[in-house]
Formats: C-alpha cells, sequence, structure tokens
C-alpha cells in the first residue's frame, strides 16, 4: 500500500513539473515564477535552461532551494510584526 501511494505521489508531481514547464517554458521569467509558486519545477528549469554556464546552474539551483522557506520566515515577520 505504501508503495502504491509513493509512486502515486512522485506520479502527480512529476505530471505537475511537467505541466508547469510544458505551460512556461525554460527562461529565466518562468524559474522566477517557479520559485515562488512551484519551487521543484524551479529547479528542473534551472538545469534546462538553455546557454548558461553550470556555475549559473548551481547557483540557480541554490536559489531555487532557499528562496521559498525565506519568503515564508519573512511573512512571518511582517505578520508577527503587525499583530505581535
Amino acid at each position: 500500500m505504501s508503495d502504491e501511494r509513493d509512486t502515486s505521489f512522485r506520479s502527480r508531481i512529476t505530471n505537475r513539473i511537467s505541466s508547469f514547464v510544458q505551460e512556461r517554458g525554460y527562461s529565466y521569467r518562468s524559474f522566477l515564477v517557479g520559485v515562488v509558486i512551484f519551487p521543484p519545477a524551479a529547479m528542473l528549469i534551472a538545469w534546462k535552461i538553455p546557454g548558461i554556464s553550470t556555475a549559473t546552474r548551481i547557483t540557480l539551483t541554490a536559489v531555487a532551494v532557499v528562496v521559498p522557506p525565506a519568503l515564508l520566515y519573512l511573512g512571518g515577520l511582517v505578520v508577527v510584526g503587525l499583530f505581535g
């Protein structure tokens, strides 16, 4: 049962990433939208943008990993500042 769930979850995520990328393409703009909306797609886009160096790919991947939790943290600080 657990393997079925894992496979189903993986296929749903894979389908979501595929549809996100298919809709927006491989560009810096789609990367930025992906960072905010769907970070796993942003990581894929970072590695697939054509014509960039490996260092840039690694940097973009690091941004895709760090920015979403940072946005959540900063949003929490704003809420605490407003209501705390």
